[in-house]
């Protein structure tokens, strides 16, 4: 899960993207507009990082089995096979990748 401090900067982030739509485009951007922009970002973030956790978990699940504060993670324990784990990666990165679309209006970055 993304830190306090992660979640401050991602919300910075899109408040500061919002600012150059609107320096390129000549508008205000509405405060309901920031918004949602700042909720899409956060919630992609957010995706994002819970996918990272599962790759890193599925890479060091041979490590984590050995090491007594490790060993109950749902990989190194077998309660979750690693196609389990992949497919809900995949399925945070897809989901990720649908809001960051969303959120960018179809928009080539």
């Amino acid at each position: 899960m993304p830190t306090s401090a992660n979640k401050v900067e991602t919300a910075w982030s899109a408040l500061l993207a919002g600012a150059a739509e609107t320096r390129q485009e000549h508008l205000a951007p509405s405060p309901l507009f920031i918004l949602r922009q700042t909720l899409f970002c956060v919630l992609a973030a957010y995706l994002f990082c819970g996918a990272g956790m599962v790759w890193n978990d599925w890479i060091d699940r041979d490590i984590d089995a050995n090491v007594a504060r490790t060993k109950n993670r749902p990989l190194a324990s077998g309660k979750v096979t690693t196609a389990q784990a992949f497919v809900w990666m995949a399925l945070q990165v897809i989901a990720s990748c649908a809001v960051l679309h969303v959120m960018l209006d179809g928009k080539d970055v």
